[in-house]
């Protein structure tokens, strides 16, 4: 009897925070990526993701989770999406910051185990303290890890919604942008946001990876997990679709911004 999704998915969780990469490859798929959420966070294969847990293994010493929330948000014939909410707390026990995971996985014939093709971890630079936001550091002793917002040296960008609410843009979790007449949506995962300005004038304080795909439509490239004919593939399998003509021209753009994102994190390590 396989097993299921959902503590496979803290099993895999507790196993990296732990900086224990070698216990999650009987979960990871061949062409398994990840995104965050310290230090250059963004990788593909198995022996990427473990490289990357021994170059933060500083920072996760100082570091543990606790579970505050898993649950399947959405399943496909053949892949299940798992949300995971952590609270991060110093080994002392005090809560420094929450972290939200989501995990991809494959869903095999009935008697294969789910393979991870699949996983994003971010935790946000701006925690609520009591009634404030403040900016969160992870551990300072530890110069290896730093939060991310998915691009060094990118400025965070605040949006105000159309009713007033100012939300700050985590580029680890926002995965496309819609125009909608003078309106642009963002979408994040599970939930979605109405700004009052036209898609191409957000689009010009984001970092490049946020790919433009269709007149109505740009996605952060780096959350992009395939594409399907003219359709792009986002990590908690909504889709977005391409003019038919410019499928291969649209692959090729994503492909290139994320590698030249991964570049750019790299350069400033």
């Amino acid at each position: 009897m396989r097993q299921g999704t959902l503590p496979l998915s803290e099993r895999v969780s507790r196993a990296a925070w732990s900086g224990d990469g070698k216990s999650c490859l009987p979960y990871l798929a061949s062409d398994f990526s990840f995104v965050g959420p310290f230090n250059n966070g963004t990788g593909f294969g198995p022996d990427e993701f473990i490289r990357y847990l021994d170059r933060i293994r500083g920072a996760l010493k100082m570091l543990d989770v606790k579970t505050r929330t898993v649950r399947l948000v959405w399943r496909g014939e053949r892949c299940e999406v798992v949300l995971l909410l952590e609270d991060v707390i110093s080994k002392s026990g005090r809560h420094v910051a929450s972290s939200r995971s989501t995990f991809v996985w494959h869903m095999g014939e009935r008697d294969q185990e789910p393979q991870l093709v699949h996983m994003h971890a971010s935790m946000p630079t701006l925690q609520k303290i009591g009634n404030d936001l403040q900016e969160f550091s992870a551990v300072p002793q530890a110069t290896t890890a730093q939060p991310a917002w998915g691009y060094r040296g990118a400025r965070p960008v605040a949006l105000r919604d159309a009713s007033g609410v100012r939300h700050v843009l985590n580029y680890d979790e926002t995965l496309y942008l819609e125009a909608s007449h003078q309106y642009t949506i963002v979408h994040l995962p599970g939930m979605s946001f109405r700004v009052r300005s036209p898609l191409t004038t957000v689009l010009e304080g984001l970092p490049p990876f946020f790919v433009r795909v269709h007149r109505s439509y740009a996605v952060n490239a780096r959350l992009v997990v395939g594409m399907k004919g003219p359709e792009v593939q986002l990590v908690d399998g909504s889709t977005v679709r391409v003019p038919a003509k410019r499928t291969r021209e649209m692959r090729e753009a994503l492909h290139e911004a994320a590698a030249e994102s991964a570049l750019h994190e790299e350069s400033l390590s």
